[in-house]
């Protein structure tokens, strides 16, 4: 069986001395079997946020099944043998994209603290459409870079629910080659939008998955894992779209994100 999950930061990526071992911010469960002349595939959603599968069979691009499953919720489909095999069935691919489209609630009067204490302040090194890291695609358009040395506490910048953790990798550096090992945290949102907070210290995760937390919560603990010239946070807000997910623009509780000016410190 072929499981391929489409989300962002998790991407295959072999090279020599880099990590063998490949995580994932969570897990879905599934169960197939064959019973009565028909093939079956129950699916669970095991995280607080739709989950929007495109299951297909081997060496074929038409999706078998298209299917959003809501929220901690599971589902099965069934098949004539004629149509799909057990075999067949074992060996389908899953790609799976977070959050559903249809149900944005996207709000201009939304407005996020920023992503550390209110006794702290950070400068930031990279904004909107940042040269360096921020440029190359919609998925980082909007994202903003803060210095921050490692070990120091990140918040979340809402209200939302813990529905991906990565923790466990220790590498990190100012090539490409270490962009698909960085630790981060994706928190989801009542609007369907999700924030994410990367380059996060090996182990440095203060939550749990299916946790709720509150704004300027602590959630994290900073590093500089993954693609990164230098220890500093990575947030980033998205919103799903048609098989992917996207940045876009926010607003802070002091400041409109477009408006931060690199090289300036800024605090809640």
């Amino acid at each position: 069986m072929r499981v391929l999950f489409f989300i962002p930061l998790i991407l295959i990526f072999l090279n020599c001395g880099l990590p063998k071992e490949r995580y994932w911010q969570f897990t879905f469960s599934k169960n197939v079997y064959s019973e009565n002349d028909s093939t079956y595939i129950r699916l669970k959603n095991p995280v607080k946020v739709p989950l929007v599968f495109f299951i297909s069979k081997k060496n074929t691009e038409q999706p078998l099944i298209h299917y959003t499953l809501k929220a901690e919720f599971d589902t099965t489909f069934a098949f004539s043998n004629n149509e799909l095999s057990l075999s067949e069935a074992e060996d389908v691919s899953y790609n799976i994209y977070i959050g559903d489209p249809k149900s944005l609630l996207i709000s201009d009067s939304t407005t996020y603290y920023f992503p550390f204490p209110k006794s702290q302040s950070y400068k930031v090194i990279q904004g909107y459409n940042g040269k360096f890291s921020h440029s190359s695609g919609d998925y980082s358009k909007y994202a903003i870079d803060f210095a921050m040395p490692v070990g120091d506490t990140v918040s979340a910048a809402r209200d939302g629910v813990v529905i991906g953790i990565i923790e466990d990798y220790n590498i990190g550096g100012k090539n490409k080659k270490y962009r698909p090992f960085a630790n981060f945290i994706t928190l989801y949102h009542s609007d369907e939008t999700l924030t994410q907070y990367v380059h996060l210290k090996h182990k440095g995760a203060l939550v749990s998955l299916g946790d709720t937390v509150k704004a300027l919560q602590p959630i994290g603990i900073s590093g500089n894992t993954g693609f990164s010239g230098s220890p500093h946070l990575h947030f980033n807000v998205l919103k799903p779209v048609y098989k992917s997910l996207i940045s876009f623009p926010i607003k802070f509780k002091s400041i409109d994100g477009k408006d931060l000016e690199i090289g300036t410190s800024y605090k809640n």
